[in-house]
């Protein structure tokens, strides 16, 4: 054992290496063997991939969620066909990116149809071993310690609430991959003392591939923008202790520019992302807001549709979703809908009505610990001999465990994360990359946890809460690499070969 530690820490580039290799290869494994596994489409993923010209590979008279349909054949939509709930609104996304070079492998194999989901699967697997790989590199401690860490990380992605995604026409992926690879960028911006251009660009890179994979992802902005604007940038000017404070300010400024320039960047994506999206999508979330999440838990539904500028006699649409019979859409009332509630106002609602919050966020609660949606409604097996609809896939269930346990106990989920933002706030204080990387963490997570509850509300909100489910489940990995990170050197070895204190 001593000497597979001497040989580790010789070479810890080669050790991240092979942990990157082996997350990839294990999650390739779990996906395709001894079965493919991965999710239903419930109708989602058509406004996705409907805009690469692709429709799924099934019978008419099939269920479209009650098995996992792989091949997505090439199809020429017209109209109204394709888009956003069939408004022929484009859906944009850093998805499609991952859709595309899948669609290509898929010909470039001579698989069947324009995409194979399992090639998707696969091209996931590999860039969650390159960020996993990436995770240990970028870490300091033992090198054994860190390769845990990375195989912590694994382990959390494989397990089926996050796993699945993978082969899915969601998306999802572009989420999971965006903030795993996040995590050793933000390490290594925190890590030097003086940021470098490629690091500084990467993160940006990274933070808009992730910020623009699904409209909800925007609430990480505040912590990514935090993050980059309280880094010095490149050519940082040395100030001399006797130099005057409009000396320091220019030093500061220039010193900041870089990643004002960033962040400027990233901000101007973020608003042109959400302007670019499909306007039904608002309508759809508004109305899911109102008719869904408020009316329902409302001792006046009449007088809070008042408020919002609304017709009392929406009121009878309570409960009933937008494409539902007795939707209050299909009442001649509801004109004017998405001019009088946006979410701005729904927001308004809620500091006006200070008491709706507690209900709503021990909701949201319920739903992030409940973390898996039911195989009812997203199967994860596909179609053969012998196989039962609806079938629910339970391989390498590391979080699921976890998640199980707060689902009893919500309040535990809650404990969680204050334990999580208060030790990760304490390694910030003690200058700790992780312990910053941390905080942006559970920055991103509370604002992603509020970003879902107060736009659409409380429907689908299992689903909804995947990604503040994964932010969760690395605080664990997270909190062992600042374990690690502070202990002291082996006997044998220097303070300078293990780097210890720098977390």
């Amino acid at each position: 054992m001593n000497r597979v530690r001497r040989i580790a820490e010789r070479h810890p580039l080669r050790v991240a290496a092979g942990v990157g290799v082996a997350c990839a290869v294990g999650m390739i494994v779990r996906l395709l063997l001894p079965t493919p596994v991965g999710l239903a489409d419930q109708g989602d993923g058509h406004r996705l991939l409907c805009q690469l010209g692709l429709r799924a590979d099934i019978p008419w008279d099939a269920s479209p969620n009650a098995f996992v349909r792989f091949t997505w054949l090439n199809y020429q939509f017209v109209g109204e066909t394709c888009g956003a709930n069939g408004t022929g609104q484009p859906y944009f996304s850093s998805e499609l990116l991952l859709l595309r070079i899948a669609s290509w492998l898929t010909g470039a194999f001579g698989l069947p149809g324009g995409l194979d989901l399992r090639v998707l699967g696969v091209v996931c697997a590999v860039i969650a071993g390159i960020a996993v790989g990436w995770l240990v590199a970028e870490l300091r401690g033992p090198v054994l310690g860190r390769a845990a860490v990375g195989l912590a990380t694994a382990a959390v992605l494989a397990d089926p609430g996050f796993a699945d995604y993978f082969v899915s026409a969601y998306s999802e992926p572009a989420s999971f991959l965006g903030v795993l690879l996040l995590c050793p960028a933000l390490v290594r911006l925190f890590r030097e003392r003086q940021p470098t251009w490629p690091t500084l660009l990467v993160t940006a890179v990274v933070a808009a591939f992730v910020l623009t994979s699904k409209t909800q992802m925007i609430s990480l902005l505040p912590g990514l923008l935090l993050a980059l604007l309280l880094r010095p940038g490149p050519g940082a000017d040395l100030v001399a202790e006797g130099d005057s404070r409009s000396t320091r300010l220019r030093a500061a400024a220039r010193r900041r520019a870089v990643a004002v320039l960033l962040a400027t960047g990233l901000v101007w994506l973020s608003v042109a992302y959400l302007a670019a999206q499909p306007k039904r999508f608002s309508e759809a979330n508004m109305y899911s807001q109102v008719f869904l999440t408020i009316l329902p838990n409302s001792p006046d539904p009449t007088d809070d549709l008042r408020w919002f500028g609304l017709d009392p006699q929406l009121a009878s649409g309570s409960g009933k979703p937008i494409s539902a019979v007795g939707s209050a859409a299909m009442l001649p009332a509801y004109t004017g809908f998405t001019e009088q509630v946006t979410f701005g106002k729904v927001a308004m609602f809620y500091l006006s009505h200070p008491g709706r919050l507690p209900h709503l966020g021990f909701a949201g609660l319920a739903g992030a610990a409940d973390f898996r949606p039911p195989a009812t409604y997203l199967a994860n097996r596909p179609a053969g001999p012998g196989q039962q609809p609806n079938a629910a896939e339970h391989r390498l269930e590391t979080a699921t465990g976890l998640f199980a346990l707060y689902a009893a106990a919500p309040g535990l989920l809650a404990l969680h994360w204050l334990v999580a933002t208060i030790v990760f706030a304490v390694a910030a204080y003690r200058r700790s990359p992780i312990g910053r990387t941390g905080c942006v963490v559970m920055a991103a997570l509370f604002c992603q946890f509020w970003a879902v509850l107060l736009s659409e509300g409380m429907a689908d909100l299992i689903k909804h809460m995947v990604v503040v489910d994964l932010l969760t489940a690395l605080t664990v990995p997270l909190g062992i690499a600042l374990w690690i990170g502070r202990r002291r050197p082996m006997p044998g070895h220097t303070t300078s070969q293990l780097a210890v204190r720098t977390g």
